[in-house]
């Protein structure tokens, strides 16, 4: 009997001290997956240091909650010590190979998910989707190798919906979100009330929606619906109320959306990477202030890579640039590898240097982005439309204030005729106050005067950028396009480079020679340049039109539109022009003149400008 107890008790000693409790890491995973982060965390940290027999799996689940909030390389350290745990383990493996596609180590991230699922064997299906998961991460290759992953285990468990949740991550990759939507539908279809897929839906609708410039009141009632529908199964769950906020913004209902992550916050239980989503709602608002305060007030208590790059960037709309670069600064520095860095950090640095005029080192930080994502070569392209508009803008504010002066001095004037006129009558009294209006009224023509002059200076400088990024947008290009010459002279014209555009537009009609807009704008440089030179008679528009005359003047007049004949008429007078008195001496040399004078009638006998000239050396204007 003695001996029986002692065999007892060696039992109950061998159980506590080797045969390890399981913990159920259901509740965690549900707490992820209801994006409560900080208590899905609190919880993992619990279980560590009791010698859980599936430690391991708790390190995954901290790593992957790391990954999510883009800390990797604190992912990284969890991972690495669930390998330490339990050597080979497979979602530790499966976790690693995330890590290993971001750092751009595509041979070890493959060889560690081919480990992971050669131990797995397909037993436990949280490794395969951890597998594919991790594959998502990778190229296109790799995600193609996802879906083979991912249509297996919808083989094995047909009635499970969550390989079409990953379906939809898989085809939103590959850029179709047609058939994300398709397969989330699919997992609806096999349960009605599963809650991820109706968010799933509303997040592809509101991707849909924010990436169309056409009207979507269709597309936010297509993915409200799916919010709702969601917010109705499960109103105690978060991420619906996120989604719907988000999608509110598509209709610029800020209030609404601001009550949605508010309620969003809630549900999360204050979650710290939940206020970094409101903070960056905020943003999406235009609400920069706010979401720098509400930055500033979670400060107190964390600060993430995440809030670093937001902070930056609200700093940078406020027009805090030193402040908002120092942000961006501090962000790099806690960023240990290049690989963690996505295109977003680099473009908002970029053109962080771009407000601060340091357009070198701006150019530097935008062509990094575009190497981490080509798709992103359009920023020039976009950078240029923006000062391109911005040009415009000034533009058409010299003009309004050009035709203000225009009427001060129209009302000066008559105040002036008023003014004599009571003055002839000896109605003094009078005639001052008319004296005085004259007086304010070319007050204001000269203030408005001014105020054209520093638009129109502006605008030059405006014009100066877009041209710089005309040009590296056409450096990108591929093919380069008539286009990209057209608009990048047209920046440079604006801008007074008149050497650029010149070269630019020779290179438009090296692509078109019958294009008519490039003569147009050459014979404004050569009439530019013509008026700058006090000297001599430079003609510098001569070449241009000689150049017109070779494309268009052997064709008939009705083969010509009206700016092509216009463009023919104006190149043919600038001929008669020249040969009637080429040095400029006032010597008229009518012989020279005169068959220019007659292409002109051949093509429009009726055009007025010449008349002068042809009645001078008696070319008489052709019957009709």
């Amino acid at each position: 009997m003695l001996k029986r107890v002692l065999t007892l008790c060696v039992g109950v000693l061998l159980l506590s001290g080797s045969m390890l409790a399981q913990v159920d890491l259901t509740q965690a995973r549900e707490k992820i997956d209801d994006e409560k982060y900080s208590d899905a965390e609190n919880e993992l940290k619990g279980y560590l240091g009791q010698k859980a027999k599936n430690e391991d799996e708790v390190y995954y689940y901290l790593g992957r909650l790391s990954f999510l909030q883009e800390d990797y390389d604190q992912a990284r350290k969890y991972f690495d010590q669930g390998l330490v745990v339990r050597r080979n383990s497979p979602l530790n493996l499966s976790g690693l190979a995330m890590i290993q596609f971001k750092e751009g180590k595509t041979a070890d991230a493959k060889l560690s998910v081919t480990t992971a699922r050669d131990i797995n064997k397909g037993k436990d299906k949280e490794v395969e989707y951890a597998a594919a998961e991790a594959l998502l991460e990778g190229g296109p290759e790799d995600i193609g190798e996802a879906k083979k992953v991912l249509y297996a285990m919808k083989d094995t468990d047909p009635k499970d919906p969550r390989p079409y949740i990953f379906l939809g991550t898989y085809y939103k990759k590959q850029g179709v979100p047609e058939l994300a939507i398709d397969d989330l539908k699919k997992a609806i279809e096999l349960k009605p009330d599963y809650y991820p897929a109706y968010v799933g839906l509303a997040e592809l609708k509101f991707e849909e929606g924010k990436n169309t410039k056409e009207n979507n009141a269709a597309i936010f009632n297509e993915g409200y619906n799916y919010a709702q529908k969601a917010i109705e199964m499960r109103p105690d769950k978060a991420p619906a109320y996120r989604v719907r906020g988000e999608l509110y913004l598509l209709k610029k209902d800020y209030v609404k959306a601001r009550d949605d992550y508010k309620t969003y916050v809630s549900k999360t239980d204050g979650d710290i990477k939940a206020q970094i989503r409101y903070a960056s709602f905020l943003f999406l608002t235009e609400s920069y202030q706010e979401c720098f305060d509400e930055l500033a007030r979670i400060e107190k208590s964390t600060n993430t890579n995440l809030m670093r790059r937001l902070k930056a960037m609200s700093l940078s709309k406020l027009g805090k640039l030193n402040e908002a670069k120092a942000a961006m600064d501090e962000y790099f520095a806690n960023v240990k590898k290049e690989e963690y860095l996505i295109y977003e950090d680099y473009e908002v640095y970029a053109d962080i240097l771009r407000e601060m005029n340091d357009l070198t080192k701006a150019d530097e930080y935008y062509m990094k982005a575009i190497l981490k994502n080509t798709d992103r070569a359009v920023v020039f392209e976009e950078i240029s439309e923006k000062y391109m508009t911005a040009g415009k803008g000034y533009e058409t504010a010299a003009k309004d204030a050009k035709a203000a002066s225009t009427e001060a001095l129209k009302k000066a004037q008559a105040f002036t005729d008023a003014y004599n006129s009571l003055a002839k009558e000896g109605k003094n009294d009078e005639a001052k106050a008319q004296y005085a209006l004259r007086e304010e009224q070319l007050a204001i023509s000269n203030a408005k005067k001014a105020e054209q002059a520093a638009k129109t200076e502006a605008s030059v400088g405006v014009f100066a950028l877009e041209a710089h990024y005309r040009q590296k947008a056409l450096e990108m290009a591929d093919p380069v396009g008539l286009q990209n010459y057209m608009k990048l002279a047209t920046a440079q014209f604006k801008s007074k480079d008149y050497d650029g555009a010149e070269k630019s537009y020779q290179e438009v009609l090296k692509l078109k020679a019958d294009y008519t807009q490039p003569y147009t704008y050459l014979l404004q440089i050569g009439k530019i340049r013509e008026d700058a030179d006090t000297s001599s008679i430079a003609w510098t528009m001569k070449p241009v039109a000689e150049s017109v005359i070779a494309v268009f003047g052997e064709k008939a007049p009705a083969e010509l539109d009206k700016t092509a004949k216009q463009l023919l008429l104006t190149s043919l007078e600038i001929m008669a022009t020249y040969n009637f008195d080429p040095e400029g001496k006032a010597k008229n040399d009518c012989d020279a003149a005169k068959p220019w004078i007659q292409k002109i009638y051949a093509v429009d006998p009726e055009y007025a400008r010449i008349k002068q000239m042809a009645d001078f050396c008696k070319v008489p204007q052709p019957e009709r």
